[in-house]
């Protein structure tokens, strides 16, 4: 984990994330290690830059067909 934060202080290094899914090989790892056995797809997993930005897209998750997932611990504003 410690070389690939290194790899992505570099230019060449550096992916960065998408502005709406996030990092496909991460969300892939995501899904397979902590949702495993939940049926839970990797183009399902959202990877977001912070609370902030997050609480700003909060109307996003009213719906009536809309399921998430929020870790223990969370953060308490959630």
């Amino acid at each position: 984990m410690a070389e690939y934060s290194l790899g992505l202080s570099t230019f060449e290094g550096y992916k960065g994330y998408s502005a709406e899914q996030g990092n496909k090989e991460l969300r892939k790892v995501i899904c397979e290690t902590i949702y495993k056995d939940m049926g839970i797809k990797d183009n399902e997993v959202f990877v977001s830059d912070g609370a902030q930005c997050d609480i700003a897209r909060l109307q996003l998750l009213f719906g009536s067909n809309v399921t998430i997932a929020v870790q223990d611990p969370t953060f308490p504003m959630h």
